[in-house]
Formats: structure tokens, sequence, C-alpha cells
């Protein structure tokens, strides 16, 4: 006979459900290289553009060390499900 835990659910639907990762991702899993890259464009942009370099600049950066974190991370396997 099945016991019946809290929420209703039998043991054996506790046991067998496991929740399924979302097709984007939880935080950004699968989206954080792809933001980066058109952030990095948009910050070159700005760099070419405007006479005001220092925030294009540090959005460069920024968004440099973003994509290299990023891509260390897939190749470690910590984004991949």
């Amino acid at each position: 006979m099945e016991r019946q835990l809290d929420g209703g659910l039998s043991e054996k639907t506790a046991v067998a459900t496991k929740p399924k990762p979302t097709p984007l991702g939880v935080g950004c899993y699968h989206l954080n290289i792809p933001f980066a890259v058109f952030g990095l464009l948009f910050s070159v942009l700005a760099l070419i553009v405007s006479s005001k370099t220092e925030g294009a600049v540090a959005g460069c950066v920024l968004c440099g060390v973003a994509i290299f974190l990023g891509a260390i991370r897939l190749v470690l396997g910590f984004g991949i499900f």
C-alpha cells in the first residue's frame, strides 16, 4: 500500500518524478554567451561612434570576460544538461 506524503503525492510518485530543465535554462545557463556577444557588438559600436569611450571600453572588457568565463564553464560542463 502506498503512503501519502505532504501535498497529496504518493511515495511512488514523489520518487519517480524529476523536475525537467526548461529549454532556456534557469539563471541564464544557455543565454549568457549570446547576450555577452551582443553586448560586445554594441560596446564596439559605441566605442567607434561615441566621443566618450570610458563606458564603451568597460562594456567591451566586461563582455569579453563574460564570454571567456562562459566558454570555460561550458568546457567544464557546468551549463550543459
